[in-house]
């Protein structure tokens, strides 16, 4: 089974965010997988992302 999923593979800025398909993960022992509706990407999110930091 296959889920969609934005994959980082390194620091992008918003625009560049791209879904992909990725195998859905199993659970280990103890764990439990949740399914995603919706995110929110927030500012101090978006600079992390960007490869941009404060200071």
């Amino acid at each position: 089974m296959d889920m969609r999923a934005i994959v980082l593979d390194g620091p992008v800025a918003p625009e560049e965010l791209r879904i992909r398909t990725a195998p859905v993960p199993e659970p280990a022992d103890g764990w439990v997988r949740i399914k995603v509706e919706a995110f929110g990407l927030n500012r101090s999110e978006h600079h992390l992302r960007a490869g941009l930091r404060d200071g």
